[in-house]
């Protein structure tokens, strides 16, 4: 008995669109973390996108390297102009938007650490500098006086960074080694470690 002809009825097509929910089952994540990433600009939710994300690696430093877990850019209107992330806000603002006003963190750990990555829904989307903490706060807040090492400025597809000024070659190897990739998602607060 000869073998039945096996034709494919629907193919897989790169850019198909995807809901929140297959892409949270395709990459291993939660519905909420693709919707941030989604909502920042990062990734849009289709197939090859969503495939991308899936397989870039999550990274660790053994809990050296603190990371603000923020949410979708919003506007502020406050002392910032924005609070939040989106590969569409200028460097200038991304960086004040990381800046503060945050709790749940020891400050001088921070500014021991030296550097503070940026995550996103479990993406890391940029890396700062810590140079000590900012006047302003409000009580029981803190504050950052933060410089830009590099961040992802297009899409996780495109890989388009920006880098800070007098940045060094070490430090834009590690943005490089670090920005579009993931870290392991931490509920409980605005701050975690990796």
């Amino acid at each position: 008995m000869p073998l039945p002809v096996i034709t494919h009825t629907r193919p897989v097509v790169p850019d198909e669109p995807m809901s929140t929910a297959a892409a949270a089952r395709l990459t291993g994540m939660s519905r909420h973390s693709i919707e941030k990433i989604v909502g920042g600009g990062y990734i849009d939710l289709i197939r090859s996108d969503v495939t991308r994300l899936g397989q870039e690696p999550y990274i660790g430093s053994g809990g050296t390297l603190p990371v603000i877990q923020t949410d979708v850019a919003e506007e502020d209107g406050t002392w910032r102009p924005y609070t939040g992330d989106a590969l569409w806000l200028s460097d200038e603002d991304w960086l004040l938007a990381q800046s503060g006003d945050w709790s749940g963190i020891s400050s001088k750990d921070v500014v021991e650490a030296g550097y503070m990555a940026v995550g996103l829904g479990g993406m890391v989307t940029g890396l700062v500098r810590v140079n000590g903490r900012a006047a302003g706060a409000p009580a029981g807040k803190i504050r950052w006086n933060l410089s830009l090492v590099g961040r992802l400025v297009g899409t996780l597809r495109d890989g388009q960074l920006s880098f800070g000024k007098d940045v060094t070659p070490t430090e834009a190897q590690v943005v490089r080694l670090t920005v579009g990739m993931r870290y392991a998602v931490r509920r409980g607060g605005a701050f975690t470690w990796i």
